[in-house]
């Protein structure tokens, strides 16, 4: 039995096709910090930590998370918590500084999060930033974050400067609330040049381009605290255009500081040495950093899904799925061209004719058409993502949906919805539905199956409902292995109710929990789940909660493993 009962979603096929990209850091020094300085960002996190307990009112509501700045005076705050992060700004006594303090990112507010997925950049203007040099780029979500609350922020800074003769001012924030500050430096002190500033942040992610990083650590004195194994500071990612400036203490696994100089460094006492990958990090690392009083105030937020019945599967099912993931495996070998060209994995399915194929393996991915004598039907399979292919990356993070159309899919109900998958399935389906056509009267079949892996298995799904609409005499079986979700709760149901479909799910693969539910999205039933010990179990109903279930094992994609959703996939000659 193939990887013992098939217990990594696909096959062994010598080199492997599918692995995450690492950008190539410089090393720099790295310096422990001492106790004392440790010590003296004690007050600085309990600043940060207070934005999440305040709620933009009163200072003495948040209890012993204020009261650890006992002497800390509030004078101005505001906020929703949602499209306007808490904030606050009042001077300290104890540090002789003006404190202004954002919130970051609760999980529990979805606009929130959508700020913080926003990825396209905005130039910095001379409006905002007087003086500012040109070619300074920032995410655009977290400019808008800080835009909502600059000119209180500034009024405010302005009055306690006056009354208390000072110029001293402390920025600081954690998550997005770190992004807020770093502008707020900025803003500040292109505002009031004789200002004297200091920014502290709590995993901040990055902010803005190159020239921005080179701009804040030549010209300002900012402290990027990063914590173990918190993905946040990794994102957006470099390869969107984003860059970190210098200033990182890193906070390793041990809980020893190192203070990491220049611009990304890629030590592994650093967080760019330590975290390669966002599906690396641990969302806890991000968020226990803050406590509000004793209770922790930031959680991902887990929806509560319905338990139904499991049921294990016999070996005789589970072999069934073998053919399958073959094929599946199958889209990554052949890269659209012949058959013979993909060695073993292609041989696994040794009677397999290939009608059809195509696809680049990026703006298209790969696909083929063929005919299987074994299993009596014609074999439809498409590629998933390759995340060396930046396209099929931009594909798979679409989460803007799009209506079903009967122009595709004659006679399809309304209200059905989709995303990026969408286009992805798009580009191949008139070529898709032509050999289909052609092989049903060649074999003289009804017959289809539609599979695939990842993305593949999205399209896969996608091609089922547009063959069975545009046939409606066909006879059509969809499996698909660690599939993403495609649509809609209305989508989920229609695919539920309407068609025959097997989606195999393996251990702790975050890619069957994406797109998000909290963004619209819902899987159909026909869950089998691959748990930890190799078993297999069929999940009834939709989003089954159930722990021997992928919805109930993996709260979170950061508490997935991305080698479950690869599973070795590999194409052998």
């Amino acid at each position: 039995m193939l990887f013992n009962a098939l217990s990594a979603i696909l096959l062994s096929c010598t080199t492997a096709v599918l692995a995450v990209p690492v950008l190539e850091h410089k090393r720099a020094a790295v310096t422990p910090v001492s106790a004392a300085v440790i010590s003296s960002y004690t007050p600085y996190e309990w600043f940060a930590a207070a934005t999440y307990c305040t709620n933009g009112g009163a200072w003495a509501a948040c209890g012993s998370t204020c009261a650890a700045n006992s002497d800390f005076v509030q004078y101005a705050a505001g906020g929703d918590g949602d499209s306007v992060p808490h904030w606050y700004v009042g001077w300290s006594p104890s540090l002789g500084s003006i404190i202004v303090a954002h919130e970051g990112t609760d999980p529990t507010e979805f606009y929130s999060d959508l700020t913080d997925v926003e990825v396209l950049q905005d130039e910095l203007t001379t409006t905002l930033f007087p003086g500012i040099p040109s070619g300074l780029w920032v995410h655009s979500g977290f400019l808008s974050a800080f835009e909502s609350t600059a000119t209180s922020v500034l009024a405010a800074v302005k009055a306690l400067m006056t009354a208390h003769s000072t110029s001293r001012v402390t920025t600081v924030g954690h998550s997005l609330g770190g992004a807020i500050a770093n502008l707020d430096a900025v803003y500040l002190k292109t505002n009031i040049p004789s200002i004297s500033l200091n920014t502290v942040t709590f995993g901040e992610p990055r902010v803005g381009n190159a020239a921005w990083a080179t701009y804040i650590t030549n010209s300002y004195t900012i402290t990027r605290v990063t914590h173990t194994y918190d993905p946040v500071p990794i994102v957006p990612f470099e390869d969107w255009g984003y860059e970190q400036p210098a200033g990182e203490i890193h906070i390793d696994n041990e809980g020893v500081w190192n203070a990491c100089a220049g611009i990304e460094n890629g030590s592994t006492e650093c967080e760019d040495g330590q975290v390669f990958s966002i599906l690396e990090g641990d969302i806890l690392d991000h968020l226990a950093i803050l406590l509000c009083s004793t209770t922790v105030v930031l959680a991902v937020p887990v929806l509560e899904h319905k338990r139904a019945a499991v049921t294990p599967v016999s070996a005789a099912v589970i072999s069934s799925y073998t053919p399958y993931e073959w094929f599946a495996a199958a889209t990554y070998c052949t890269n659209g061209g012949a058959w013979a060209a993909c060695g073993s994995t292609c041989a696994a399915n040794s009677d397999f004719v290939q009608y059809a194929a195509g696809g680049d393996g990026d703006s298209v991915p790969h696909w083929y058409v063929g005919w299987s004598p074994s299993l009596g039907s014609i074999i439809v399979a498409h590629q998933g993502t390759d995340p060396t292919e930046f396209y099929s990356d931009l594909t798979d993070v679409e989460v803007v949906q799009d209506e079903l159309t009967t122009a595709f899919f004659p006679g399809i109900p309304s209200g059905l919805y989709g995303n990026g998958f969408l286009s992805a399935f798009e580009s191949t389906a008139t070529s898709v539905l032509a050999a289909v056509k052609a092989l049903m009267t060649a074999h003289s079949t009804t017959k289809v199956t539609t599979v695939g892996h990842s993305l593949g298995g999205a399209i896969a799904n996608l091609d089922a409902v547009y063959l069975k609409t545009n046939i409606p005499s066909i006879s059509l079986n969809t499996v698909t292995f660690g599939e993403p979700r495609v649509g809609n709760a209305a989508w989920a149901t229609y695919i539920t109710n309407s068609y025959t479909i097997t989606r195999v799910t393996h251990n702790y693969d975050p890619v069957p929990i994406v797109p998000f539910e909290d963004w619209g999205y819902e899987h159909p039933a026909g869950e089998i789940h691959i748990d930890t010990s190799g078993v297999w179990n069929s999940c009834a109903g939709i989003e089954n909660g159930s722990t021997e279930c992928e919805d109930g094992q993996v709260s979170s994609i950061l508490d997935g493993v991305i080698d479950d959703h690869l599973g070795e996939l590999v194409c052998t000659d």
